[in-house]
């Protein structure tokens, strides 16, 4: 199954998701990779996530957003304070939640 089967299964298009990413001011590449390589985690783990909690992706992106906040504000936010992404997924997992597929350190 490649990333792009679980947003048709929801009823979307790439170019949806292309277009509220790109409106942002974002490129689809650069979170692509962020999500995958950098942060150890996959598309399918990030839908899912939101989807369980009822969000979706434009609620998401809306509310960090109207906190005057960016993905790239988030990520250092983590950093600065000495943590990472993956120790935050660690984080989440001590709460009794998992995430379906491993991630990596870095």
């Amino acid at each position: 199954m490649t990333w792009l089967e679980p947003l048709k299964e929801r009823g979307l298009e790439v170019n949806d998701l292309v277009r509220t990413i790109e409106q942002r001011d974002l490129i689809l590449n650069d979170l692509v990779r962020a999500i995958e390589k950098n942060r150890g985690l996959t598309v399918n783990n990030l839908v899912r996530a939101i989807e369980d909690r009822g969000l979706t992706v434009n609620n998401l992106v809306r509310a960090i957003e109207n906190r005057g906040l960016t993905v790239n504000n988030i990520v250092r936010a983590i950093e600065n304070r000495g943590l990472t992404v993956n120790n935050l997924v660690r984080a989440i997992e001590n709460k009794g939640l998992t995430l379906s597929e491993p991630y990596e350190n870095y």
